[in-house]
């Protein structure tokens, strides 16, 4: 049986997609249903593992050595993050690196998401560090102005606020469109520019309504954030979800939002306290 410490999970931006590129605020969490975690398959390779163990091995921080000898002997990575969905998929396995293969222990948060960035450019070219750092660390984490900050485990586990978001699957993985190029164009544009600060400002409400467990305000800040997104990303909103999303503004039984960069993947859904959104509903994964 694996134990919870190692397991990689998945990394559930609440809010601040976007306008975290600019220093705004964001929030993100792990995942407690989906997770990576190493296993051993005897007599079988897991070929994908071979050319990141090799590229891996320019990182003097890393036993790549020991890691591709790993490979060879049947290691491989299980998980159930879906790929293209904006959760992870890649930051999870790349914590499940630098967590295995580590040469030395270090405790500070910056040099542990710069060394976790480095690994996570194989996949992206690029890599914050951001998204590997929520499953290395399995902790809530709040950024802020390009600073990392850790959340005490009661401000947000088993949180009620919290227990009223839940994923949608929109069954359309991120391919058709790129929403990092998609925002840089649309931040030429005054009228978006306008929104951006706008749009901080709430996320930065709906942080704070969750750290206080303030449902009242939070709901009403979530409706605020469903609609702006609505008005101002819908090119980022699948057509599998944007009926849904329009149904839940006009019924105020839920309310959407853009899970990450969107344009596919996982979205979203703040249940409201109104009994009738749990009818006639799609499946939903809850968050925690």
């Amino acid at each position: 049986m694996t134990a919870e410490s190692d397991l990689f999970p998945a990394k559930i931006l609440l809010t601040g997609e976007f306008t975290v590129i600019d220093g705004g605020i964001a929030l993100a969490f792990p995942s407690q249903s989906l997770y990576g975690f190493w296993d051993y398959k005897p007599g079988q390779i897991d070929h994908r593992l071979i050319p990141f163990a090799r590229v891996l091995s320019k990182l003097e921080y890393l036993d790549s050595q020991r890691f591709l000898h790993d490979v060879d002997h049947g290691l491989s990575f299980n998980s159930s993050i879906p790929e293209g969905y904006g959760m992870g998929s890649s930051g999870a396995l790349s914590a499940g690196v630098l967590k295995k293969y580590h040469t030395q222990k270090i405790d500070d948060l910056d040099m542990i998401q710069k060394r976790l960035a480095d690994i996570e450019h194989y996949f992206h070219g690029t890599s914050s560090g951001f998204d590997p750092l929520i499953s290395y660390s399995g902790q809530a984490i709040l950024v802020d102005q390009g600073m990392i900050k850790i959340l005490s485990e009661d401000q947000w586990k088993g949180n009620p606020f919290l227990n009223k978001f839940y994923l949608l699957d929109s069954m359309i993985p991120r391919e058709s469109i790129s929403p990092i190029d998609w925002y840089f164009a649309q931040k030429q544009i005054p009228s978006f520019l306008e929104i951006i600060p706008i749009l901080n400002s709430l996320n930065k409400k709906l942080i704070d309504c969750l750290i206080r467990n303030d449902q009242v305000t939070g709901t009403v800040t979530m409706k605020q954030i469903s609609q702006l997104q609505l008005d101002f990303f819908k090119p980022l909103i699948v057509d599998s979800v944007l009926e849904f999303w329009h149904k839940g503004l006009a019924e105020n039984t839920y309310y959407t939002k853009l899970c990450g960069k969107g344009g596919g993947g996982f979205y979203l859904v703040y249940m409201t306290q109104d009994e009738k959104a749990h009818s006639s509903m799609p499946p939903l994964l809850k968050i925690s």
